[in-house]
């Protein structure tokens, strides 16, 4: 079965693409599970909707074109903040009853306590030397340093 080209091609974040000679370009969607193959001079994309054919000699390159940007899925909402004043930490943004440890460098647990409903724990800092913390918590970990 030959298609025209329009018939397998999609603009998608995820796509090749196919530059011809007559500066055509031919965008295949990677979704479609595209297969190239080389056949007698032939270049053959077979995707679920069928295949297309273009003389090899006609095709200038070829490129991947993607607007991934490495951190689908997470969204500032659910980044938790930390805030400090003289005498304390916030960390807002927390799943709600989670678990909030804190640790000395050397990995001594100094403290653990819990997220509130609204997912904001408060570490108090005044017994705490100069010195290195670690915060560990189930939407990240920090570091902080008490002066």
């Amino acid at each position: 079965m030959l298609l025209t080209a329009g018939n397998i091609t999609a603009n998608a974040a995820d796509s090749i693409i196919l530059w011809r000679a007559n500066g055509e370009k031919i965008t295949i969607n990677i979704g479609e599970r595209p297969k190239l193959t080389f056949v007698k001079g032939e270049v053959i994309i077979t995707t679920a909707k069928g295949s297309v054919a273009y003389p090899a000699q006609e095709l200038q390159r070829c490129t991947y074109e993607s607007t991934a940007d490495g951190i689908e899925g997470t969204t500032a909402s659910k980044m938790p903040t930390l805030t400090m004043d003289g005498n304390s930490v916030t960390i807002t943004g927390l799943p709600s009853a989670s678990q909030v440890a804190v640790y000395s460098v050397n990995g001594l647990q100094l403290g653990l306590m819990q997220a509130d409903s609204s997912g904001k724990a408060t570490v108090s800092t005044t017994s705490m030397q100069e010195g290195v913390y670690i915060i560990k918590t189930a939407a990240g970990n920090f570091k902080i340093r008490k002066p």
